[in-house]
C-alpha cells in the first residue's frame, strides 16, 4: 500500500515540475507504463500461498526475458492434499515445456490459470501450437518418446508418474482459442480434507 501511495503521489505531483502539458502527459505516460509493467504479476498474491506465488512470479519473469507474454488468471489456493514441493515440481514441468514450445512460435503467448473447483484445484497451462493427434498426445507421457534428443523429454513421463503416486490427474487436449489451436494441460490436485 505504501508503494502504491508513493507512486500515485509522484504521478499526481508531476504537474508541479513540468512546464508544458505535452511534457506532463509524456512523463505521466512513461511513469504509468513502467509502473504497470513492474506490477503486472501482482495478482499472483491472490493465490494466498507465498511459496506458489513467489515461484510463479519468478517463472513468469523468466518467460518475459524470453519475450513470452503470460496471460494469467488465478484464484486462492489453500489446503492442497499434495505437499507444495510436488505441486511446484509438477507445475514447473508444464511451464518449462510450454515456454520451450512457445519460444519457437511467432505468437509468444502463454496462458496460466488456477481454478478452485468443488473437490480439487485445476492448474491449467496453455500454449499455441499446431493440432496434435490424440495418439501423439498420449505418447508424450511415455518414457523415451521425445523429439528433444537422447536423455531429454522425461518431464511428462515423470509428471504422469507423480500424478499416479500422489492421486492427481493430468489431462492434455487440443482446444481452440481466438481461432487458433492451443495445447491445454490441466493438472487436477485434490483438496485436503
Amino acid at each position: 500500500q505504501h508503494e502504491l501511495k508513493n507512486h500515485m503521489a509522484a504521478i499526481f505531483s508531476a504537474h508541479y515540475t513540468y512546464k508544458s502539458y505535452e511534457q506532463l502527459v509524456k512523463i505521466q505516460d512513461e511513469y504509468c507504463r513502467k509502473l504497470m509493467d513492474e506490477n503486472k504479476y501482482n495478482n499472483l498474491l491472490m493465490i494466498d500461498n507465498n511459496i506458489l506465488a513467489g515461484y510463479l512470479y519468478q517463472k513468469f519473469n523468466e518467460a518475459n526475458v524470453d519475450g513470452i507474454e503470460i496471460r494469467y488468471k488465478v484464484e486462492k489456493v489453500e489446503n492442497l492434499a499434495v505437499p507444495m514441493f510436488y505441486v511446484i515440481e509438477m507445475i514447473g514441468i508444464l511451464l518449462d515445456n510450454a515456454v520451450e514450445e512457445t519460444k519457437s512460435n511467432n505468437d509468444k503467448t502463454l496462458i496460466f490459470e488456477i481454478y478452485n473447483m468443488e473437490e480439487e484445484y485445476a492448474f491449467c497451462v496453455k500454449n499455441r501450437t499446431s493440432y496434435v493427434p490424440y495418439d501423439e498426445l498420449v505418447r508424450w507421457f511415455e518414457l523415451d518418446d521425445t523429439k528433444k534428443g537422447k536423455g531429454r523429454g522425461l518431464g511428462l513421463f515423470h509428471l504422469k508418474k507423480l500424478c499416479s503416486e500422489l492421486h492427481c490427474k493430468i489431462e492434455c487436449r487440443n482446444i481452440e482459442i481466438e481461432e487458433s489451436n492451443w495445447i491445454e494441460f490441466v493438472l487436477l490436485i485434490k483438496k485436503d480434507g
